[in-house]
């Protein structure tokens, strides 16, 4: 068993058939946060060819100790692949920026977020979602 069986965190929002895409788990560097990638698309099955623009992905983020989950980031062009700073101040994400693709940085405290560069290789949100 390389690896090991696992530790699941929550359920599927709509069950063991859901094919929503959830993606790019990383935890925060004190190990209380686990930040990932959810498609926040409605219902439970997956569909090709969506408008990024209209926010199919949003950054989600766990806390370990109390249980409670909230969107981070979403809106307009989503928001994939979180990257938390390695003293946990920011977190670094991707975005849909009109048909360029965006690095963005977000200061956890106030929730500003400040674009980097909008030069990246194109996110692939409206086919199978986030890529890493």
């Amino acid at each position: 068993h390389s690896g090991g069986s696992g530790l699941p965190i929550k359920e599927r929002d709509n069950g063991k058939t859901e094919q929503q895409n959830q993606a790019d788990p990383v935890f925060s560097p004190d190990g209380r946060y686990i930040y990932y990638t959810k498609d926040m698309s409605a219902g439970g099955l997956f569909e090709y060819n969506r408008d990024p623009l209209k926010s199919i992905f949003a950054i989600r983020r766990y806390d370990r100790q109390t249980g409670e989950e909230i969107t981070l980031v979403s809106g307009v062009g989503g928001a994939v692949v979180p990257t938390p700073s390695p003293d946990g101040k920011h977190l670094a994400f991707v975005r849909r920026v009109r048909e360029n693709t965006g690095l963005f940085v977000m200061d956890l405290t106030s929730g500003r977020e400040t674009l980097l560069t909008d030069k990246l290789e194109r996110d692939m949100q409206e086919g199978f979602g986030s890529e890493g």
